[in-house]
């Protein structure tokens, strides 16, 4: 058996979790026998450098009679990626119809749909924001002072001209 994971296959590890698109915060499920509970282990400790989320489970054992079915020999691996799709903004001229593809209707508006796409894709975000950091921050900082800071003006009314 073989005591630690190899350089090749952290670099294909590392290969695969690029290639899906898996950002900083991702989860990313580890899934082994106890035979493997050391790689298991080697292989979070990767993944938290890469500042991802192991998340650990482990493989039921078979029974006594069971056939192999290789899960001694391995670690799985799995990251679950959601993507939203949003249809074309700001098509006014159709009718809305209703479907049953868990879509947003082409009209419902540009920033609405967006705004559920990424609830859709990120759930995470909805429990755990994150820290606007500059210029994000200081842009958001200056609008809402810009808006606290305002003068209510009363609209002038022009008399007729006679």
């Amino acid at each position: 058996m073989q005591a630690e994971i190899g350089e090749q296959q952290l670099r294909d590890l590392y290969g695969f979790l690029v290639g899906v698109g898996a950002r900083p915060g991702d989860k990313v499920i580890l899934a082994s026998r106890e035979l493997r509970f050391e790689q298991r282990n080697e292989l979070e400790r990767f993944l938290n450098r890469m500042g991802l989320r192991p998340e650990l489970r482990t493989i039921k054992a078979p029974g006594v009679n069971a056939a192999d079915d290789g899960y001694d020999n391995a670690v799985l691996v799995r990251y679950e990626l959601y993507l939203g799709r949003v249809p074309d903004c700001g098509r006014w001229h159709k009718e809305t119809a209703t479907n049953f593809y868990n879509t947003t209707a082409e009209n419902f508006g540009c920033a609405n749909a967006a705004a559920l796409q990424q609830q859709i894709a990120f759930p995470s975000s909805l429990i755990r924001g994150e820290t606007l950091a500059f210029p994000e921050g200081d842009v958001a900082a200056e609008s809402v002072s810009r808006y606290r800071g305002r003068k209510v003006e009363q609209i002038k009314v022009e008399a007729p001209a006679n």
